[in-house]
């Protein structure tokens, strides 16, 4: 296992360098420019060419990509071309709030939908199981940006009732930050608890039927001992995979709710720096996502050794 790990250590690196040129070319696709932008605020007092200087974006593309590779390498992610701070320093303020939103969304994504996909299982053609599939469908069908503005329009014209737009910091007020966190994270969570529910059920549905079920059925062993104790981990190995899937998407996610919610997290940080193109910072958040979904996709797989003992890694 060890071995393993090391190897796949190692080939992150081709997968970083290819990152690092997609994502430095690709910023400076979009369209506008800094320096216009900048202009059009009257931040400064420079000419459009002097202003390019002091940026340091008058230089050959080439050379500002290997003095953006040079400082990663010395652990510099860059500095906002608006304010100077360090791109390093701002993730670190912004990506807590970003973890604790997809984080209650993955726990309460993964715990409905396996439990709901189970109970479907064992319960396979009952109207119970029809129910369970027709909710799922609608969870999946069912756009969070479209929910979010629906339970933030609704209450407030029917009951006169809104949510807190002001962030509430865990350190200052738990209990008020997981109550702000558990709306935005359920409606994150929705449509990954409706497709780990099919994937859950059709995996049970598939492990309860082998041969070995039937053995241990016929000996008398009780249904649930049966279930979570011997089926339920066959089953969760193709769960394991879409929940290792499902990290970037949960991340990309999080992008249109912290904008909804006023949440100041990874999402709103991606999107101002998007809009103000701010090139460094952008750069520093999606090279941190990119490790993000590594090390997810790697976890997945050791994930599998544990669930089946018989997967061995060379």
């Amino acid at each position: 296992m060890g071995q393993y790990v090391i190897h796949r250590l190692v080939l992150f690196i081709p997968s970083v360098v290819l990152v690092t040129f997609l994502v430095f070319g690709m910023v400076r696709i979009i369209p506008g420019n800094i320096v216009d932008l900048m202009l059009q605020e009257n931040a400064s007092g420079y000419s459009h060419k002097e202003l390019e200087h002091r940026l340091g974006i008058d230089q050959p593309i080439p050379k500002q990509y290997l003095q953006w590779v040079s400082g990663i390498a010395h652990g510099d992610l860059g500095r906002s071309l608006w304010n100077n701070q360090l791109a390093s320093d701002q993730i670190t303020r912004a990506l807590p709030i970003t973890f604790e939103l997809s984080g209650l969304g993955l726990v309460l994504a993964i715990g409905v939908g396996l439990v709901i996909g189970t109970l479907a299982a064992t319960r396979a053609d009952t109207p119970l199981d029809y129910l369970f599939r027709s909710i799922s469908i609608m969870g999946l069908s069912v756009p969070g940006f479209w929910l979010a503005t629906l339970v933030i329009l609704f209450p407030a014209i029917w009951w006169g009732i809104t949510p807190s737009f002001s962030y509430i910091p865990f350190t200052q007020d738990p209990a008020g930050n997981l109550v702000q966190f558990l709306l935005p994270a359920a409606i994150l969570g929705i449509e990954r608890a409706a497709g780990y529910m099919r994937f859950t059920r059709t995996s049970m549905l598939e492990v309860l039927r082998r041969d070995y079920v039937r053995t241990a059925r016929a000996k008398g062993l009780r249904e649930s001992t049966l279930i979570y104790r011997h089926a339920m981990k066959n089953a969760l190995i193709p769960v394991v995979t879409l929940v290792g899937l499902s990290v970037p998407i949960l991340l990309s996610g999080t992008v249109i709710l912290e904008t909804i919610f006023a949440l100041p997290g990874m999402g709103q940080l991606t999107l101002r720096s998007i809009t103000q193109r701010d090139y460094p910072v952008l750069q520093a958040i999606v090279l941190f996502y990119t490790f993000i979904v590594l090390f997810s996709n790697l976890a997945v797989d050791i994930a599998y050794g544990w669930l089946d003992p018989r997967i061995r890694y060379a």
